[in-house]
C-alpha cells in the first residue's frame, strides 16, 4: 500500500484493495490516512469467501477477486484503464513500463513460453502485474473464468488463452517492451524476487528483449 500511494507518477490514479481472507484492514486504513502524499482515493473491497474444488488452482480465487473489483468497485467504474498487481509485491519499474506503452492499448501483459518453468509447458502470462483497458476487460475477459479455468486449471494459462487470440491487433501487447520484475516474496514457496539467482534471471530477460525479442523467457 505504501508503494502504490508513494509512486510519483500522475498516470497512476486511485487504488482499490480487494481481499478474501477476512483479515482486518485497519492497518491499511491507517496507512492511507497518514501516508498518502498524492491524496489518492483508496477503496477497500472484500471478495466473498468460497469453497473451491480441490483440483482447481489457487488462481480461481484470485480471478474471483478481480471480478469483484470489476463488478462492485465505484472507483473502477470511472477508470479507462487499470493495473492489476499482487498486493505482496512492489514494482519499481512501473513508470518505465508506462513510458514504453502506447497511449491507447487493449492490454499489456508479459507472456512467456514454458522453456524452463516445470509448471508451464505451454505459453502463459505472468499475472503478478497486468494492465488492461477497462472496456476491453469487461467485453472480453469478465465472466469467462469458470469456463477457461476448467480448460487450463491455471490462472496464468487462462489469461494467455483469453488474450492470445488478439495478438497482432492494435494495442494488444502480449510481451512487455522492457523487463519490469517484482520485488518481494512469492506467495507459495516464499521465493525472494531479489535473490542473486533471480537478479541474474532478470538481467538475462532484459538482455533477451533487446537481442532476441521473439524468445519469451
Amino acid at each position: 500500500m505504501r508503494f502504490w500511494l508513494g509512486v510519483e507518477d500522475a498516470r497512476l490514479g486511485n487504488v482499490v484493495l480487494v481481499e478474501n481472507s477476512g483479515y482486518s484492514l485497519d492497518t491499511f486504513r491507517a496507512i492511507v490516512a497518514q501516508e498518502n502524499p498524492f491524496d489518492r482515493e483508496v477503496e477497500f473491497l472484500r471478495a466473498p469467501r468460497k469453497s473451491y474444488p480441490a483440483e482447481m488452482n489457487y488462481g480461481l480465487a484470485e480471478l474471483d477477486m478481480l471480478e469483484t473489483v470489476v463488478q462492485d468497485s465505484a472507483v473502477f467504474a470511472d477508470s479507462l484503464y487499470f493495473i492489476k498487481a499482487n498486493g505482496r509485491l512492489r514494482f519499481p519499474s512501473i513508470s518505465r513500463l508506462l513510458d514504453r506503452l502506447p497511449e491507447n492499448y487493449l492490454f499489456a501483459v508479459d507472456s512467456r513460453r514454458g522453456y524452463l518453468h516445470a509448471g508451464h509447458s505451454e505459453p502463459y502470462v505472468t499475472t503478478q502485474l497486468m494492465l488492461f483497458s477497462t472496456g476491453f476487460y469487461r467485453a472480453n475477459v469478465l465472466g469467462r473464468g469458470t469456463t477457461l479455468m476448467n480448460e487450463t486449471g491455471h490462472l496464468e494459462a487462462f489469461f494467455y488463452n483469453a488474450l492470445s487470440p488478439f495478438q497482432g491487433a492494435p494495442g494488444a501487447i502480449l510481451r512487455w517492451p522492457i523487463n519490469a520484475p517484482p520485488v518481494g516474496y512469492a506467495a507459495h514457496w516464499h521465493k525472494s524476487y531479489d535473490s542473486p539467482r533471480q537478479r541474474a534471471v532478470n538481467l538475462g530477460r532484459a538482455v533477451l528483449r533487446r537481442v532476441a525479442p521473439r524468445v519469451w523467457l
